[in-house]
C-alpha cells in the first residue's frame, strides 16, 4: 500500500509540474496527505524552498479562475459536460470523506468495546479466589425427564422506588432466590433429570436509554460483573439437584455498548 501510493505521490513522465501541482492539491483527500507533505513534494521537484502557504495560494488561485476561463472558452455542451464532472467528482470526494469518517467511528467503537470487555473478563475472573463456585454432584435421576427455566429481562442495576413499583440492588437478590428456589422445586416434583436454563436475554439495565442511564445504580460494567457472578451461582445450585443442567444464551439489547444499534457490530455487547 505505501509503495503504490508513493508512486501516485511522484511526478508523472509526461505530467507538466502545473499539472502535477494541481493533482496534488485536487487528491490530497484521497492521497492522505496535507498541504505541507504536497509543499515538501513540490520544492523536491523544483528544487526550490518555498513554504506551504506559497503553493496552497497558488492552487486557490487557480480554482479561483478555472470555471471562469471555462466558461468564456467552453460552448454550452461541453461547459454542461464539464459540469457534470465536476458535480460527479465532488460527490466522490463526500463519499469518500464519509466512510473514513465512518471507518474511524468503527474502529473507535470497536477500541473501546475491546478494552470495556477486557476489563470486565479481567473483572470476572477474580472472582473465582474470593467468591469459588461450590456445587456437589447430585444423586442419580430415576427416569430421563427434561424441564426448561427462561431467565430474562432482570434489567440489574437499576433503581425504581415509586407508587407503581420499587426495584434495587437487594430486590434482585430476593427475587434471584426466589426464582431458583422455585425452578429447584418444580423440577424435583416433576422428576427433572436434565434441566435447560434458557437466558432470553436483556439482565442488565445497560446504556441504550437516557431513562436507563439516568435510573441506573451501578454502571456497565459492574452490572454485567455482577450478573455473571449470580447468574453462575445460580447455575451451581441447578447443577448440585439436577443430572445435568443445559445452559442457553441469547443477547439482548440492554446489553449493547451504544444507544444506536447502527454504531456497534452484533457482538459489541455485554450480554456476550
Amino acid at each position: 500500500m505505501t509503495a503504490i501510493l508513493d508512486t501516485v505521490l511522484q511526478r508523472e513522465k509526461d505530467e507538466s509540474f502545473t499539472d502535477y501541482h494541481i493533482r496534488l492539491f485536487k487528491n490530497k483527500d484521497t492521497y492522505h496527505i496535507d498541504t505541507k507533505t504536497i509543499a515538501t513534494l513540490l520544492n523536491k521537484d523544483q528544487g526550490t524552498n518555498y513554504d506551504e502557504s506559497k503553493w496552497r495560494k497558488d492552487f486557490k488561485q487557480f480554482e479561483r479562475w478555472h470555471d471562469y476561463f471555462i466558461s468564456k472558452n467552453m460552448n454550452k455542451e461541453v461547459q454542461q459536460k464539464h459540469e457534470e464532472i465536476r458535480i460527479e467528482s465532488e460527490k466522490q470526494t463526500i463519499k469518500a470523506r464519509d466512510q473514513k469518517r465512518e471507518f474511524r467511528k468503527f474502529i473507535a467503537n470497536q477500541a473501546r468495546f475491546e478494552q470495556i470487555k477486557d476489563d470486565v473478563v479481567q473483572a470476572i475472573a477474580s472472582l473465582e479466589s474470593k467468591r469459588p463456585l461450590r456445587f456437589t454432584f447430585p444423586s442419580p435421576a430415576i427416569a430421563e425427564k427434561h424441564g426448561l427455566a427462561l431467565f430474562s429481562d432482570w434489567h440489574f442495576g437499576m433503581e425504581i422506588d415509586n407508587r407503581i413499583n420499587k426495584f434495587n440492588k437487594e430486590i434482585f437478590n430476593e427475587r434471584v432466590e426466589h426464582l431458583t428456589n422455585k425452578v429447584i422445586e418444580y423440577g424435583k416434583q416433576n422428576h427433572v433429570s436434565t434441566l435447560h436454563v434458557a437466558n432470553l436475554g436483556d439482565l442488565i439495565g445497560g446504556l441504550i436509554h437516557v431513562s436507563t442511564r439516568v435510573q441506573a445504580n451501578e454502571d456497565a460494567v459492574e452490572q454485567i460483573k455482577y450478573v455473571s457472578e449470580t447468574l453462575a451461582e445460580v447455575l451451581a445450585m441447578l447443577a448440585s439437584e439436577f443430572q445435568e443442567v443445559k445452559f442457553y444464551n441469547v443477547a439482548g439489547n440492554h446489553g449493547r455498548l451504544s444507544p444506536s444499534k447502527n454504531d456497534v457490530g452484533i457482538k459489541e455487547n455485554f450480554e456476550y
